[in-house]
């Protein structure tokens, strides 16, 4: 066998790949700065209630601090941001890097997804088109909420591999937990963005069509208990927030 198509030469590549994904976009937030920051960008919304927490002081209620009613991304990057203004300070490297951890983590989940089920060389592909992307792409990995969202792509992928893992069948004993955690990814998604549910139909679409024996009303019930978790902050907004949703 050619050393070319060894399952480690394989992995070497994969490694290598994901490496200089992190040098480009480290080289951006390092040296591109100008390129990656705009004062027309709304992303430091997020950096005041991390401030606060860090304060001790809340000055306002706490749905007062999400940027828009409709999109929740800027509430979640607050309290993700929180560490990160502690070990690198308030300030706006410390929100770009915030971004850089979660287009990392999108690229990890899809590896993992395309390996499983289209293999290893699918996965280095797409890990080369991720890491020698477009600039325009590149700049976007490093573009905090609410600007771009960046929250949406690891639940999605996240999401992406439970749909998949229940499809498969095989782990009949976890699959009303598949089921409550497909519901509480598809909630918390909703929330982060409202268009999350045009994903949501097609996750709930693509199951129906491919495997309805698996869909059972108590499967559904998790579902929808999970789905009512990560929806209830959307939910505790409209009610007890002035501004509603």
């Amino acid at each position: 066998m050619s050393p070319f198509f060894t399952p480690r030469y394989k992995l070497v590549l994969l490694i290598v790949l994901i490496a200089l994904f992190l040098m480009q976009r480290s080289g951006l937030l390092l040296y591109g700065f100008s390129h990656i920051a705009h004062p027309s960008f709304d992303e430091t919304v997020s950096g005041a209630l991390a401030c606060d927490l860090l304060d001790d002081e809340m000055r306002a209620p706490l749905f007062v601090y999400q940027g828009e009613a409709r999109s929740g991304d800027s509430l979640i990057e607050s309290f993700l941001l929180v560490p990160l203004f502690k070990l690198c300070g308030r300030t706006l490297f410390s929100l770009k890097l915030l971004a850089l951890c979660s287009a990392f983590l999108s690229l990890l989940c899809w590896i993992i997804l395309l390996k499983r089920y289209q293999g290893m060389w699918v996965a280095i592909i797409f890990a080369s088109l991720f890491a020698f992307s477009p600039p325009m792409f590149a700049r976007l990995n490093l573009i905090g909420s609410v600007a771009s969202h960046h929250l949406i792509n690891p639940l999605m992928a996240f999401q992406l591999l439970l749909l998949f893992r229940i499809l498969e069948g095989e782990a009949e004993k976890k699959l009303p937990w598949m089921f409550f955690g497909l519901g509480l990814l598809a909630g918390l998604g909703t929330f982060t963005f409202y268009t999350y549910i045009i994903f949501n139909s097609f996750c709930i679409l693509f199951l129906i069509s491919v495997r309805p024996r698996t869909i059972t009303l108590s499967r559904t019930l998790l579902f929808l208990g999970g789905w009512s978790i990560g929806f209830l902050p959307w939910v505790l907004r409209v009610f007890f927030s002035r501004g509603g949703g």
